[in-house]
């Protein structure tokens, strides 16, 4: 009798597990994802994945990227000071913004997004001044990129960096064509 229920019990769990193993191998081969319907995969540079590709005639992908030290050099942003946006302070910024000491100038920015370096720029005025405390950019494609300090208190560090460039906890917050990204990290303005 005992043996009986064991061998009842055995085949309630193992018939399971066979038919399982069954449906997993008779995928249809016309069920397979086209990749034509798939989206981007979306990838992290800092995990050393490679950097996502873009489609001629797309808007880059909401995708913030560190910039190389080329296309770093290659950015000519209008400004007398600038600020950068990084997720923390051993980073190289996803956004880069100038701005000269004159309350009437706008303020001008940088990022990279997917394999493009996009140019954004704010639609109000204040300078450097109005560019510290953050800003919101506009770029190409319906882009935007708000800056929104979390703290007018700067980050505890060295007392020789605060004087300098104080770093301020802040949020880079991407939107275009109702997808948003936010992204913790600091903005720090200075020379």
């Amino acid at each position: 009798m005992a043996r009986l229920a064991i061998m009842r019990t055995l085949s309630v769990l193992i018939a399971p597990a066979i038919l399982l193993a069954a449906c997993a191998d008779s995928t249809p081969a016309d069920t397979e994802p086209n990749a034509m319907d798939t989206p981007e995969a979306v990838t992290s540079p800092a995990a050393g994945n490679p950097a996502p590709t873009v489609r001629t005639g797309a808007a880059a992908p909401l995708v913030p990227m560190q910039m190389d030290p080329d296309e770093l050099r290659a950015v000519d942003l209008k400004g007398e000071l600038g600020c950068g946006f990084a997720p923390s302070p051993q980073e190289t910024p996803l956004l880069m913004a100038a701005s000269f000491v004159d309350k009437a100038a706008t303020s001008q920015a940088a990022m990279k997004l997917g394999n493009q370096v996009v140019m954004l720029e704010t639609q109000s005025k204040g300078g450097f001044d109005a560019l510290t405390k953050g800003a919101r950019f506009v770029g190409p494609d319906g882009l935007f990129a708000n800056i929104v300090r979390a703290s007018d208190e700067p980050m505890q560090e060295n007392p020789h960096i605060t004087m300098e460039s104080p770093r301020y906890p802040a949020l880079l917050v991407l939107s275009r064509d109702g997808t948003e990204l936010s992204i913790d990290g600091f903005w720090e303005c200075g020379p």
